[in-house]
């Protein structure tokens, strides 16, 4: 025990020295932050436990001190009362995806996590365990819909934007609490999509993972843009350079032709076991470019 806190033992092995790894159940956040500075990186944080699991198929040693957030209150469930949509990181992948006003006002929330792992694993793993992960493929979608987000460093509780949180990676392992979703604007035409390419067998990563968020007036001037790319070991991020090209401008082939070039020139993936870091690249380029060229064609031909 540790002031009061709850704990047990679980019988998974981590590595041959350790038989057992305990499993601590804190009440608050403050006890889950106090218990993660005592045991430092021989702890970590658990929801779902489906990160731990891609951690023993790649055979990667756990660490010996779980601290799972199961049992803090207000950290689990969906509400929409304030205006803003507010997911506890808790929440199931499940949840969020059948959420009626997910499905409706960010589908591409909703579709990434359609392409998240199997539909078991997405009845247990938690929202904040995807983003606490790095490079978990719901972080494009999250950052073209602007989503923020809210964590504890210890001392207070903070909300920024995800955007913001993921370009700092040693700030993952502060503790996560709740992502904002800000109403979209119903102004003028827009399209969100979200791909992913890849190999997806059980929890092997995804070799390129691309979201789009882009919205037109009636001249088909860009009025806003974001885009956002991720997949296999590469950290998520948006595409600043590509959104400030297409903003003010109309969408026909010259620009896209340069907005192609852009990604190409800044997107720059490391090489993976299955294919090089250019061919990524291309893949990447390619699914932008073509969302936004059928879009364009389907506007004009209504």
């Amino acid at each position: 025990m540790d002031n009061g806190v709850r704990s047990g033992l679980s019988t998974q092995l981590s590595n041959p020295n350790q038989l057992y790894t305990k499993v601590w159940h804190p009440g608050s956040v403050e006890e889950a932050w106090r218990l993660k500075r005592k045991f430092g990186e021989h702890a970590a944080y658990i929801a779902g436990g489906t990160v731990l699991q891609l951690m023993r198929e790649k055979g990667i040693a756990l660490p010996g001190q779980f601290i799972s957030l199961a049992s803090i209150e207000g950290m689990k469930g969906i509400d929409k009362s304030t205006g803003n949509l507010i997911i506890g990181a808790l929440t199931s992948l499940k949840a969020c995806q059948k959420h009626p006003s997910i499905r409706k006002s960010w589908q591409v929330l909703s579709t990434a996590i359609d392409q998240v792992a199997s539909p078991a694993v997405r009845n247990q793993a938690a929202i904040g365990g995807n983003v606490a992960y790095g490079i978990g493929d719901l972080i494009p979608a999250l950052l073209v819909i602007n989503a923020h987000i809210s964590w504890f460093d210890g001392k207070e509780m903070h909300v920024e934007s995800l955007h913001d949180f993921v370009s700092i990676p040693k700030r993952r392992d502060e503790l996560i609490t709740a992502f904002f979703l800000p109403i979209p604007s119903a102004e003028g035409e827009i399209l969100h999509f979200y791909k992913k390419v890849g190999r997806r067998e059980g929890f092997i990563p995804s070799l390129v993972t691309v979201a789009g968020s882009i919205r037109i007036d009636s001249n088909h001037k860009v009025t806003s843009a974001r885009f956002a790319i991720g997949g296999g070991k590469y950290l998520p991020h948006r595409l600043e350079t590509c959104e400030s090209l297409l903003l003010g401008k109309q969408l026909d082939d010259k620009r896209l032709l340069l907005l192609e070039k852009e990604i190409i020139r800044t997107y720059r993936p490391a090489p993976t076991p299955f294919t090089s870091g250019e061919y990524c690249t291309q893949v990447a380029a390619n699914l932008i470019v073509s969302e936004l060229e059928e879009w364009i064609a389907q506007i004009e031909r209504s």
